[in-house]
């Protein structure tokens, strides 16, 4: 087996793609490895912010996704062609022992550079449905990595390789041991009152927010007619929606914090009992990992409707995992999930490792 010491990820360019790229990045060069970060070319940079964060070398190369209309198919052609001449560059330039792309049209052009410079290729999905990308890569792939299990009927499923979603290490390697010492820490930061005794619900829809869960949430609580010494609420809104969200909830009785966002999201997570959020597969990761009961509503207009088949992959793990359609999601639907979830004991959480570590393992063994 040879030892993989340095590797090239291939990072796409929105979140989804990119962190749990970087967390496999963060970890290979803790363990003394050497790491390149290649990404699409977007409005938000991400070399910009996490290249000196975490002293990794983040490269931004042209790409563009497929599109029928021969306008746009030639500017996928040629952006592609830029693309692919870039990444040669920087591939001979660090010789890589292995390439690993996190799927997303962006990931193409560098992949395609692997495959002529005879780089071994690796290739790692992140929801349940293989995106467009890594299912044309496959064919060239050493081994195609998924989140979780696959439902694709056009893949052979025999070739595939479940190995987790990777977590970034702040977050599976927290500190905090329990509900108790997370509602302490988190009454310290926030200068709240929160009791370890109520149930604590944890609300968040993404970094932009999600307005049905905005809207919903808060109107199917006052609905419950919970009382102060019953709950105690936690909602990350997203940007744009904190304000009003907050209008929401003056007329509850209980306990309630309204930010735009917090980065800490372990902290949250250990001293949430439920949360209601979005499926994506970043986020069902951590539900996994936290062993949480949850209120999923799958984002509709997600590529081949994959936040749904990642959210079916939860409640197979854990049955008080429960599924509301976002046509579905009204305030009686969500009144009746949260009461049905306010019965239910809290799960305690197992110990896991963290998923990025099992890909770096596979890289590692598959390397000829």
């Amino acid at each position: 087996m040879q030892k993989l010491k340095k590797l090239v990820i291939l990072c796409g360019g929105t979140g989804g793609h990119f962190f749990p790229g970087l967390s496999i990045g963060r970890i290979f060069k803790a363990e003394s490895g050497e790491v390149i970060l290649i990404t699409g070319r977007h409005k938000v940079s991400y070399a910009k912010e996490f290249s000196p964060k975490y002293n990794i070398p983040i490269y931004e190369v042209e790409s563009s996704s497929i599109s029928a209309s021969p306008l746009k198919l030639i500017n996928f052609i040629i952006k592609t062609s830029f693309g692919f001449f870039q990444s040669w560059k920087i591939l001979v330039k660090h010789k890589p022992d292995a390439v690993l792309a996190m799927g997303s049209y962006t990931s193409i052009p560098s992949s395609l550079a692997a495959i002529v410079l005879r780089i071994p290729l690796f290739l790692h999905d992140g929801n349940s449905v293989i995106g467009k990308a890594n299912c044309f890569l496959s064919k060239w792939a050493k081994i195609l990595m998924s989140a979780f299990p696959v439902v694709n009927q056009n893949l052979d499923i025999s070739k595939i390789l479940v190995t987790g979603m990777p977590l970034r290490p702040e977050l599976a390697d927290t500190k905090i041991k329990d509900k108790q010492e997370a509602i302490a820490l988190f009454n310290k930061i926030f200068i709240r009152n929160f009791d370890i005794k109520k149930i604590t619900l944890l609300i968040f829809g993404g970094s932009l927010g999600a307005k049905k869960i905005n809207t919903s949430v808060p109107e199917a609580l006052a609905s419950l007619n919970l009382t102060a010494n019953s709950l105690q609420v936690v909602h990350l809104t997203g940007r744009d929606y904190a304000e009003s969200t907050s209008e929401r909830y003056k007329q509850l009785q209980f306990d309630h914090l309204i930010l735009e966002k917090y980065d800490d999201m372990s902290l949250l997570y250990k001293m949430a009992d439920i949360v209601i959020c979005r499926s994506g597969g970043s986020t069902v990761a951590e539900l996994h990992y936290f062993d949480k009961n949850s209120i999923l509503v799958p984002y509709p207009l997600a590529a081949e409707n994959h936040q749904y088949f990642n959210a079916l992959f939860l409640q197979m793990k854990n049955p008080d995992t429960l599924i509301i359609e976002d046509k579905d999601c009204s305030v009686e639907t969500l009144a009746k999930a949260i009461s049905n979830l306010l019965t239910k004991t809290p799960r305690l959480q197992t110990p896991k490792t963290n998923p990025a570590v099992s890909v770096l393992s596979v890289i590692e063994e598959k390397l000829i």
